[in-house]
């Protein structure tokens, strides 16, 4: 009876082990693909949200949006970092026409794709206020990367185009 129950409960930590593992590969491909491709080093959040994507295959072009949830610890700890720009007078305006651009951008990349990239940000928008910060990189061959960050709601918002 006690060689069963050792050999179901190391059944079960296996199990355990492999099931944390496919959940954690998710995050830590994403987080380390923005570290890879960007040089934006954020923590695995609480909860990354995947909410569009038309990037598929080789090259692996196109667009993605994807929402990270984290506690209040985290967002403090990656207010931290020296790559955010304040959200501010001046400066409302360019975010929300960054994030109109990432709209256009991502539906005119991937045309096959039939998802209304308009009803997936009316569903999922990016939130903000002026008292939040955001990132934006541009590289030579148009690819970029606009990242938000809500304080209050302890998200970050990334948007990210690969041409």
């Amino acid at each position: 009876m006690d060689k069963r129950k050792k050999r179901l409960f190391s059944f079960l930590i296996l199990v355990i082990i492999i099931a944390t593992g496919f959940f954690m590969n998710g995050k830590i491909t994403t987080v380390f693909e923005w570290k890879l491709n960007w040089d934006i080093s954020l923590p695995l959040p609480k909860k990354i949200e995947v909410v569009y994507t038309s990037r598929d295959g080789f090259p692996s072009e196109g667009a993605t949006y994807t929402i990270l949830d984290y506690n209040h610890n985290q967002i403090q700890k990656i207010l931290e970092k020296d790559m955010w720009l304040s959200i501010d007078e001046t400066s409302l305006d360019t975010v929300r026409i960054l994030i109109q651009k990432f709209q256009k951008e991502g539906t005119n990349l991937n045309n096959n794709v039939e998802v209304n990239k308009q009803e997936v940000f009316i569903n999922n928008p990016v939130q903000f206020t002026q008292d939040d910060q955001y990132s934006y990189k541009l590289i030579e061959d148009n690819s970029s990367l606009l990242v938000v960050l809500n304080k209050n709601n302890k998200k970050i918002y990334v948007m990210e185009s690969i041409q």
